[in-house]
């Protein structure tokens, strides 16, 4: 038998591996190379040298190969048998055909068949993968509403949020005591207050004493802490109306301890109202409760409690509020997708509650008057969700189907361009709170559009007053 040409290859100094010296062509740089054997040849550093004075034999043909993990030696082998191509193969120099690398696919994904006949996938495509995530993701969401139907601790941490510390707690950055520079007035060490676990409320004031005028009760939503930058600012403005603004960290917030639940909290707004009241030098204060998205709940359970005709509040002021907690879960932004998902999901967050803030059914029996402040552009708790026009629907009903007693009025002020954290920077902040404090009888809100969604049939949707681009006094 003839012996084969040999091709002229040179061995690289460091890798070991054979290179193909002459001016046919080679394959992909990228995509492994393999020998007549099937043993893969890596690509050689463009920065090592080549020898060419230093060649070994190779053979043109396909012969057998060797155990797995050997490479042939110097002299090659096998036998000369040409391995058959079929149409248009390409051209092919010393047995190693050009087109080696074909493209196929096989049972719906691509793989590269190399001139051994080996099969070697480089990408899954097509229906298999999609359904692979789609399942993936269902069953996600089925473990998550799962664990919020059956876990009390996880729905706590959901709600309140209280374990998102910001600004850092004072070990880190600087001192929750001094958030409201030299005006604010920290009741660490007052024998008569009895917040055992409320040590981090501060008091805003706008003088050196007070023994006169309203007072505004804060209650802040749920995450961080009273010395969050827009809540400082928040309350800077409700003192710029007259008011003495008492801001406080709930049991569990920031540097306060304990851990909430919807009757701590409840604890804590009327252990701060007593306070309050029972330290005003007043024989009758006037207190106005004024609450922040899960605050705004806790303001109207303190009215449930402290709210009866004769008593000191004298209003209630709810700040992107929602009708009641599992109406806000079910419907909340973060919940979409889970109840698209899962078509029972939103019966187990429903039936699952444990801190439920009814707060539609504590009003419709109120007898205090409430203003409602909402964002059009609210996100977090969408207007369709919170205080736009359904809470007031809701308590209607109440007080006509079920026969509610609750005599106190609630009227909405919505604000084209605000979210769910910015209404007080609206200009018409300042006057619309100015005048709800102030008023005697039905506050009048200068009537402006509202929004299509919202606008019902009949005077009920007509009622609620939005305020444009223009304040008036």
């Amino acid at each position: 038998m003839p012996t084969p040409k040999k091709s002229p290859r040179s061995k690289s100094p460091r890798s070991g591996h054979w290179e193909r010296e002459n001016n046919t062509k080679s394959l992909s740089p990228r995509a492994p190379r393999l020998n007549h054997v099937g043993s893969t040849i890596r690509s050689p550093s463009p920065s090592r040298a080549r020898s060419p004075g230093r060649s070994t034999p190779r053979s043109s043909s396909r012969g057998k190969s060797p155990s797995r993990g050997k490479s042939p030696g110097r002299n090659g082998g096998g036998s000369a048998k040409k391995r058959k191509t079929g149409g248009n193969s390409g051209s092919s120099v010393d047995g190693v055909n050009s087109n080696s690398l074909k493209d196929i696919k096989v049972a719906g994904r691509n793989v590269h068949e190399d001139i051994t006949g080996t099969k070697r996938g480089v990408a899954k495509r097509g229906w298999g993968l999609k359904v692979k995530h789609v399942k993936y993701f269902w069953l996600f969401h089925l473990g998550l509403s799962l664990a919020l139907y059956f876990s009390v601790s996880l729905q706590r941490n959901l709600l309140f949020l209280h374990r998102i510390v910001w600004p850092l707690p004072t070990s880190w950055y600087g001192d929750l005591r001094w958030t409201f520079g030299e005006e604010a007035l920290n009741l660490y060490d007052i024998e008569n207050v009895e917040l055992e676990h409320l040590k981090g409320y501060s008091v805003e004031v706008s003088g050196g004493g007070w023994n006169h005028g309203k007072h505004i009760i804060f209650f802040h939503g749920n995450a961080a802490t009273r010395a969050l930058s827009w809540r400082k600012t928040h309350i800077k403005l409700l003192a710029d109306t007259g008011c003495k603004v008492w801001a406080f960290d709930l049991s569990g917030y920031g540097d306060s301890g304990g851990h909430p639940t919807e009757e701590i909290v409840t604890e804590d707004a009327v252990k701060i109202y007593d306070h309050v009241t029972s330290t005003s030098g007043q024989k009758k204060p006037s207190v106005y409760i004024y609450g922040h998205s899960l605050g705004a709940a806790i303001g109207t359970k303190l009215v449930q409690q402290k709210g009866g005709k004769g008593g000191s509040i004298k209003g209630l002021i709810l700040d992107s509020p929602f009708v009641n907690g599992t109406f806000a879960a079910v419907n909340h932004v973060s919940t979409v997708t889970m109840r698209y998902t899962i078509p029972f999901a939103g019966w187990l967050i429903k039936n699952g509650m444990v801190d439920k803030f009814s707060t539609d059914e504590i009003l419709a029996d109120s007898h205090t008057n409430v203003l409602v402040l909402q964002g059009v552009g609210d996100l977090e708790i969408p207007v369709w969700v919170a205080g736009g026009g359904v809470l007031e629907e809701e308590v209607k009903r109440l007080r006509k189907e079920e026969g509610k007693k609750g005599k106190g009025s609630l009227e909405l002020v919505l604000f084209d361009e605000a979210g769910h954290e910015n209404v007080h920077e609206q200009v018409e902040f300042g006057a619309v709170v100015r005048k709800f404090l102030k008023r005697r009888g039905k506050l009048h809100m200068p009537e402006v559009h509202m929004p299509k969604f919202l606008k019902k049939k009949g005077a009920a949707g007509d009622e609620s007053a939005k305020f444009g681009a223009h304040e008036h006094a």
